[in-house]
């Protein structure tokens, strides 16, 4: 899917009090927390009530996709009936014309306020994509990796992502990519600061490479973040130097290298316009000759 809006965190109010009537909502106060976040009551069918807490838009050229974050009573030693409950407000979601197109929806279920603030990934994920018929289909995700969390690759994804949030994975990249191995896939983020992830996986759904687009607000900011890019991988055992002048792309001012030529290699390039802030870009793969040495002499 190509991202074109970001995410947008937004008032779960405006995709939900337009999908369901009245007597099946209240609006209570939120309480308080260091993230804007919504607390609306919704009574499913079974009279059930759960509360809405986040939604999260993805914007696309093939329609919209959206996270909600909810709360609900019923104890996960229960999965057939929490799952139950994710579908039917999976279904209000596809059901609101305030977001057209919606092509599908996640519904993660939060026990802790870590989980409710983004900033813990929810034990309890469901994945439902809409059908050319209206109908929601359950999807069966698969696990972000094969390999443990110690795996480079996965350290270098977790830094560069940052507060731990659920990606959107597909086998069908933006237009004017593609798809890197054979039977593989990819996992994107888009995130409000740290700009646009992607990690490519294998058949195996083993990450093998991770890129990093992000634009800058000024020179300073990009140094910073070089800067802490710098020791981090320095801090993960890879050794770095700055390729020469004119050996990277038209417009890649400064680029670096950094590697262990065994399992693994970083190229980065600080990209700057005539009149606008450097632009970032980094590519990591856990197969340094795969890597077209003339881009950094």
């Amino acid at each position: 899917m190509r991202i074109e809006l970001g995410l947008r965190t937004v008032a779960a109010s405006a995709a939900f009090l337009v999908c369901a009537n009245e007597g099946a909502m209240s609006q209570a106060p939120s309480q308080p927390s260091q993230y804007p976040m919504s607390d609306i009551a919704v009574t499913l069918a079974s009279g059930t009530v759960v509360r809405v807490r986040n939604v999260v838009i993805v914007q696309g050229q093939n329609g919209a996709g959206i996270a909600v974050y909810i709360e609900t009573p019923t104890p996960s030693t229960e999965p057939e009936r929490v799952a139950a409950e994710a579908k039917e407000i999976a279904g209000l979601q596809i059901k609101s014309p305030t977001i057209g197109n919606l092509t599908s929806v996640r519904v993660a279920v939060c026990r802790t306020s870590g989980c409710l603030e983004m900033r813990e990934k929810p034990n309890e994920m469901f994945s439902f994509a809409r059908k050319l018929d209206g109908s929601l289909e359950a999807e069966k995700q698969p696990p972000m990796a094969a390999v443990g969390v110690d795996d480079p690759l996965m350290r270098i994804t977790n830094f560069l992502v940052g507060d731990s949030r659920e990606p959107l994975c597909g086998s069908k990249p933006a237009d004017g990519e593609w798809i890197w191995f054979e039977g593989g896939d990819y996992c994107e983020w888009m995130t409000p600061s740290r700009g646009r992830i992607v990690a490519q996986r294998d058949q195996q759904h083993r990450v093998r490479a991770v890129l990093l687009n992000r634009q800058t607000n000024s020179e300073a900011q990009a140094h910073e973040v070089l800067d802490s890019l710098a020791t981090t991988l320095r801090s993960f055992g890879l050794t770095g130097r700055e390729c020469e002048p004119g050996s990277s792309p038209a417009g890649a001012i400064r680029s670096w290298l950094y590697e262990d030529r065994k399992n693994l290699l970083v190229h980065i390039s600080e990209i700057t316009p005539p009149a606008s802030p450097p632009r970032l870009l980094a590519v990591a793969m856990d197969n340094p000759n795969a890597f077209p040495r003339s881009l950094c002499h």
